[in-house]
Protein backbone atom coordinates (compact mmCIF):
# COMPACT_ATOMS: atom_id res chain seq x y z
CA UNK A 1 0.00 0.00 0.00
CA UNK A 2 2.79 2.40 0.73
CA UNK A 3 4.34 2.00 -2.95
CA UNK A 4 1.35 2.65 -4.15
CA UNK A 5 1.07 5.53 -2.00
CA UNK A 6 4.02 6.96 -3.19
CA UNK A 7 3.00 6.46 -6.42
CA UNK A 8 -0.17 8.34 -6.56
CA UNK A 9 1.68 11.48 -4.69
CA UNK A 10 4.66 11.46 -7.47
CA UNK A 11 2.04 11.00 -10.22
CA UNK A 12 0.05 13.86 -8.81
CA UNK A 13 2.92 16.12 -8.89
CA UNK A 14 4.02 15.30 -12.32
CA UNK A 15 -0.07 15.76 -13.71
CA UNK A 16 -0.28 18.86 -11.73
CA UNK A 17 3.61 20.54 -13.24
CA UNK A 18 1.93 19.93 -16.96
CA UNK A 19 1.03 23.49 -18.48
CA UNK A 20 -1.36 24.08 -20.54
CA UNK A 21 -1.86 27.76 -22.94
CA UNK A 22 -2.58 30.37 -20.81
CA UNK A 23 -5.70 31.91 -21.95
CA UNK A 24 -5.56 34.97 -19.03
CA UNK A 25 -3.52 37.42 -20.95
CA UNK A 26 -4.75 37.73 -24.53
CA UNK A 27 -2.08 39.30 -26.60
CA UNK A 28 -3.19 41.51 -30.02
CA UNK A 29 -2.62 39.64 -32.96
CA UNK A 30 1.04 39.93 -34.14
CA UNK A 31 1.67 40.61 -37.46
CA UNK A 32 3.70 38.35 -39.56
CA UNK A 33 3.90 35.01 -41.37
CA UNK A 34 3.93 31.60 -39.19
CA UNK A 35 4.48 28.20 -40.32
CA UNK A 36 2.23 25.37 -39.48
CA UNK A 37 3.65 22.50 -41.02
CA UNK A 38 4.21 21.01 -44.20
CA UNK A 39 2.44 23.53 -46.94
CA UNK A 40 0.71 25.72 -44.52
CA UNK A 41 1.61 28.90 -43.60
CA UNK A 42 -0.69 32.06 -42.23
CA UNK A 43 0.01 35.90 -42.58
CA UNK A 44 -1.09 38.21 -40.66
CA UNK A 45 -1.87 41.40 -41.81
CA UNK A 46 -2.51 44.88 -40.08
CA UNK A 47 -3.35 48.64 -41.24
CA UNK A 48 -4.15 50.72 -38.32
CA UNK A 49 -7.56 48.87 -36.90
CA UNK A 50 -7.99 46.48 -39.88
CA UNK A 51 -6.51 43.10 -39.45
CA UNK A 52 -6.38 40.36 -42.72
CA UNK A 53 -5.71 37.01 -42.64
CA UNK A 54 -4.15 35.05 -45.73
CA UNK A 55 -3.55 31.35 -44.85
CA UNK A 56 -2.15 28.97 -47.81
CA UNK A 57 -1.32 25.80 -48.37
CA UNK A 58 -1.06 23.08 -51.46
CA UNK A 59 -4.45 22.91 -51.70
CA UNK A 60 -5.62 26.69 -52.29
CA UNK A 61 -5.72 29.90 -50.26
CA UNK A 62 -7.84 31.99 -48.73
CA UNK A 63 -7.63 36.19 -48.01
CA UNK A 64 -10.22 37.42 -45.26
CA UNK A 65 -10.76 39.93 -42.83
CA UNK A 66 -10.38 39.05 -39.24
CA UNK A 67 -12.98 40.68 -36.26
CA UNK A 68 -12.59 39.88 -32.61
CA UNK A 69 -14.56 37.08 -31.26
CA UNK A 70 -17.33 38.93 -29.29
CA UNK A 71 -18.00 35.87 -27.00
CA UNK A 72 -14.12 34.66 -26.41
CA UNK A 73 -11.42 37.66 -25.21
CA UNK A 74 -8.63 37.46 -26.95
CA UNK A 75 -9.97 35.23 -29.72
CA UNK A 76 -9.93 36.23 -33.59
CA UNK A 77 -12.54 35.28 -35.89
CA UNK A 78 -12.14 35.10 -39.82
CA UNK A 79 -14.44 36.18 -42.11
CA UNK A 80 -16.63 32.92 -43.81
CA UNK A 81 -14.91 30.68 -41.59
CA UNK A 82 -17.73 29.37 -38.89
CA UNK A 83 -15.57 27.07 -36.98
CA UNK A 84 -12.08 28.42 -36.78
CA UNK A 85 -10.39 31.03 -34.59
CA UNK A 86 -6.98 32.33 -34.55
CA UNK A 87 -5.31 33.29 -30.68
CA UNK A 88 -1.83 34.57 -30.00
CA UNK A 89 -0.30 32.67 -27.39
CA UNK A 90 2.68 34.67 -27.54
CA UNK A 91 4.80 36.51 -29.79
CA UNK A 92 5.77 33.76 -31.29
CA UNK A 93 3.38 31.30 -31.60
CA UNK A 94 -0.19 31.58 -33.32
CA UNK A 95 -2.82 29.25 -32.42
CA UNK A 96 -4.98 28.31 -35.24
CA UNK A 97 -8.27 25.98 -35.65
CA UNK A 98 -11.43 25.08 -33.96
CA UNK A 99 -11.79 26.32 -29.78
CA UNK A 100 -11.56 22.22 -29.03
CA UNK A 101 -8.41 21.88 -31.18
CA UNK A 102 -5.94 24.56 -32.02
CA UNK A 103 -2.91 23.99 -33.68
CA UNK A 104 0.58 26.30 -33.57
CA UNK A 105 1.66 27.89 -36.04
CA UNK A 106 4.96 28.98 -35.01
CA UNK A 107 6.61 32.75 -36.25
CA UNK A 108 8.77 32.40 -39.56
CA UNK A 109 11.19 36.01 -39.89
CA UNK A 110 13.23 34.68 -42.71
CA UNK A 111 10.00 34.57 -45.27
CA UNK A 112 9.40 37.92 -47.13
CA UNK A 113 7.00 39.68 -45.60
CA UNK A 114 5.85 41.03 -48.59
CA UNK A 115 1.63 41.58 -48.99
CA UNK A 116 0.41 39.76 -52.11
CA UNK A 117 -2.45 42.34 -54.09
CA UNK A 118 -5.43 41.03 -52.81
CA UNK A 119 -4.46 41.41 -48.95
CA UNK A 120 -3.32 44.88 -49.97
CA UNK A 121 -7.30 44.44 -50.88
CA UNK A 122 -8.21 43.03 -47.98
CA UNK A 123 -6.30 46.00 -46.26
CA UNK A 124 -7.84 48.81 -47.48
CA UNK A 125 -11.75 47.50 -47.52
CA UNK A 126 -13.85 49.12 -44.71
CA UNK A 127 -16.19 45.58 -45.01
CA UNK A 128 -16.33 42.03 -44.53
CA UNK A 129 -13.94 40.83 -47.08
CA UNK A 130 -13.29 37.18 -48.35
CA UNK A 131 -11.19 36.29 -51.40
CA UNK A 132 -10.40 31.78 -51.94
CA UNK A 133 -8.10 30.69 -54.33
CA UNK A 134 -7.50 26.90 -55.97
CA UNK A 135 -4.17 25.28 -55.85
CA UNK A 136 -3.21 27.20 -59.22
CA UNK A 137 -3.81 30.63 -57.81
CA UNK A 138 -7.39 31.48 -59.41
CA UNK A 139 -10.21 33.21 -57.93
CA UNK A 140 -13.04 30.92 -57.09
CA UNK A 141 -15.07 33.01 -54.78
Amino acid sequence: MKIFTNFMTVAAVIVSSVSLPAFASPLPLQKGIYYGGGSRYIQIAAKGARLCFHGYSGRGATVASIIPDPSLEGFYRINGWTDTVLYQQDLKILLFGSTNNLLPYKADDNLSQDISDSLQQCLESNAPFEQRFDARGRLIH
